[in-house]
């Protein structure tokens, strides 16, 4: 499953990330982009590196570039505008509800189990490394 959809331009150097599904970017001089989100990856132009991660990858390097959208405050009231926040900046009340909102739904959503995995395991790294 991917969780982090990124290229690297080698005309220009520019790291370029598509958070979620359309999110089109291209990098700073044109010649490459990036779209798909977590849910494809879709690349245009040729001179580019792939950096995508999948949810197998360490999670030293997923907290790091991994992105989730915080969508509701912390009383459950919407926000105006989601907020992408790194999987190591997420507080850890956010990342308990998190891994019991994904253990609810494995049943239900294809990646629920690898999203609850991701999530378990950056609390098992904050554990280990506080």
């Amino acid at each position: 499953m991917i969780t982090a959809n990124i290229i690297k331009c080698n005309n220009c150097n520019d790291i370029i990330q598509s958070i979620h599904r359309h999110d089109f970017n291209m990098c700073k001089c044109g010649k490459c982009g990036v779209d798909g989100g977590v849910s494809y990856l879709r690349r245009i132009g040729e001179n580019y590196t792939d950096m995508s991660l999948e949810d197998t990858d360490d999670i030293e390097k997923q907290r790091v570039v991994v992105k989730w959208g915080k969508n509701r405050n912390k009383d459950g009231e919407i926000l105006p505008k989601t907020i992408w926040v790194l999987l190591k900046e997420i507080d850890d009340g956010h990342l308990d509800a998190l891994i019991k909102y994904w253990e609810d739904r494995t049943e239900k959503y294809q990646n629920a189990d690898k999203w609850k995995n991701i999530f378990e395991r950056e609390k098992e790294y904050r554990n280990e490394n506080t």
